[in-house]
């Protein structure tokens, strides 16, 4: 399934969470920091059940198509 972005997107400040579900079920989260010029991904965890997947370098990936659409919206 692609990765969409859901609901409005705001251009803030500060820290949030990036979740990762597979069907239904959470199995990751990246904390990251939005700041001025970027984004800077803080801490990932992860449900060790899922640890062959790599996602942390699939997160890494969201994160950086994250900020290229971010910048697209407000450049």
């Amino acid at each position: 399934k692609p990765i969409t972005i859901q609901g409005p997107v705001k251009k803030r400040l500060g820290c949030y969470h990036m979740k990762y579900y597979l069907a239904g079920r959470l199995i990751g989260v990246g904390v990251i920091d939005m700041l001025p010029q970027g984004l800077s991904s803080v801490y990932f965890f992860y449900d060790n059940t899922f640890k062959e997947y790599r996602l942390g370098v699939f997160s890494s990936l969201v994160e950086i198509e994250y900020i290229k659409y971010l910048n697209k919206v407000f450049p």
